[in-house]
């Protein structure tokens, strides 16, 4: 009777650990992105507004956006859509988001 309960036990922890992982973390766009395309680290949700950051990096094409002028255009035209959030690297600290050419497609 133990015997049975613990396969269970294990079957429905499996089960459980399998569903988690199949989820993944999800942008606002429905893209996975907890990790970093540039240096590979951890990404978390962050507020745009007020946001202050070096470089912009895009997840599908994985060119790198430096020019200040450029990133406040696209994070602008970005969170004037319907989010007021995007992601960020925690190491290099990189806005992680698609570029206006690849989001084009």
């Amino acid at each position: 009777m133990k015997r049975k309960t613990l396969l269970q036990s294990v079957i429905a922890t499996a089960l459980l650990g399998a569903f988690v992982l199949a989820g993944g973390c999800q942008t606002p766009g429905g893209k996975s992105a907890s990790t970093c395309p540039l240096c590979g680290g951890h990404t978390s949700a962050m507020s745009a507004k007020g946001l202050d950051c070096d470089k912009m990096v895009c997840p599908e094409c994985k060119g790198v956006e430096t020019d200040a002028a450029k990133m406040s255009a696209a994070l602008a035209a970005y969170t004037g859509a319907d989010s007021a959030s995007v992601q960020v690297c925690e190491h290099c600290n990189a806005v992680v988001m698609t570029c206006p050419k690849c989001a084009k497609k």
